[in-house]
């Protein structure tokens, strides 16, 4: 399919969201509308105004700056940029664009320029670029529901096998979760672009306007539903080979329509333990996300799920406070030890034994 014939947000007209559910011809929910991949935010009627749109999605993860190295020669070509802000506000939206008119300095917003946030705001500043916001506003009722998932804390079931099924349930519940704010995500888009283009006279006037989207990697399943509804649109990671922590994974793969088994439901459920575990210290070693998300897999995959169950048993009849000692007495009879340099990391990540 050519672009050109292909579907394309810009070129049709905005249905409004609310006036969706009680539109006769519209099949089912608003939401199911989305997750059948049907654009029930078009209507038919075809225009021709307006520049051709292209979209170009970058994936990282977003913790700190060096999560987005490769993002700015991308930006420097784009016309307007939409980062991943979720439970955003008016102010903060002028706050951004005033960075980019040079109006306001990056520090004034965030203090740490090292900081994910702060990357993004040293790139944008005084770009002169518009900068959009499509995730979910303040006060939207899916926040409640994010908020009300974290709040359950780490599966602690009266049994292993439970705690894996709650395990199981809270990445389905992500996902869902997801799922709508995705949704939602994709309905904003072609109108707050088409907002932009209505106020500027010079991408009124040009034949091809280019929009970069800044979203976190573990939403990376979303560029198809992005790309079946716009044919112009491209994506790239921050890295050439990305590797997901086991927590993306699974909300990846029920994304995908595809089962948690024992063995990843247990990495997830202890993975979580030991990033808290072992996160502060490793801060004082790298800001690369995915150098930490290769050393959790390589320490996982050195335990059994049996060793899982071992921990579990631990923290069981132990308090929270003492989970985080359960896991490094149990990384220490292993001869896991944590790398205190770069250097460390690698020598362990290239060394098919436990230890540095």
């Amino acid at each position: 399919m050519s672009i050109e014939n292909g579907p394309n947000l810009f070129n049709q007209e905005e249905k409004d969201p609310e006036k969706i559910e009680n539109d006769s011809s519209a099949e089912g929910s608003y939401w199911q509308m989305f997750k059948d991949k049907l654009s029930a935010l078009l209507a038919e009627k075809k225009t021709t105004s307006g520049p051709s749109v292209n979209i170009s999605m970058f994936f990282a993860e977003h913790v700190s700056a060096e999560d987005i190295h490769g993002l700015d020669e991308q930006f420097s070509s784009a016309d307007l940029f939409i980062p991943e802000v979720v439970d955003w506000t008016p102010e903060q939206l002028r706050q951004f664009n005033e960075v980019s008119s040079g109006k306001r300095e990056p520090s004034d917003i965030a203090g740490d320029q090292d900081g994910f946030l702060g990357g993004q705001l040293q790139m944008i500043y005084r770009s002169h670029k518009p900068i959009v916001f499509v995730d979910l506003p303040h006060g939207h009722p899916l926040i409640e529901r994010y908020d009300h998932l974290a709040g359950q804390g780490l599966p602690m079931e009266k049994t292993f096998s439970e705690t894996l099924q709650k395990t199981r349930d809270q990445i389905a519940e992500f996902s869902s979760i997801n799922q709508e704010r995705e949704d939602y995500i994709l309905s904003r888009v072609a109108p707050a672009v088409r907002e932009v283009i209505e106020k500027n006279s010079v991408f009124r006037d040009k034949d091809q306007l280019s929009v970069l989207m800044l979203m976190g990697a573990a939403h990376s399943t979303f560029y198809r539903d992005v790309k079946k509804a716009h044919e112009n649109t491209a994506r790239t990671f921050a890295d050439s080979f990305h590797v997901f922590s086991h927590y993306s994974e699974g909300v990846r793969r029920v994304s995908l329509g595809k089962e948690i088994d024992d063995r990843l439901a247990g990495s997830i459920w202890l993975g979580i333990l030991l990033e808290r575990a072992i996160d502060y210290e490793l801060a004082y070693v790298t800001d690369n996300s995915q150098k930490k998300t290769l050393l959790s897999r390589k320490i996982l995959s050195e335990f059994t799920l049996e060793e899982i169950e071992d921990v579990y048993n631990g923290c069981r009849t132990s308090g929270k406070g003492e989970y985080h000692l359960i896991v490094r007495n149990k990384l220490k009879e292993k001869n896991i030890v944590i790398p205190k340099t770069e250097e460390e990391i690698e020598s362990y990540l290239n060394s098919p034994k436990n230890g540095v």
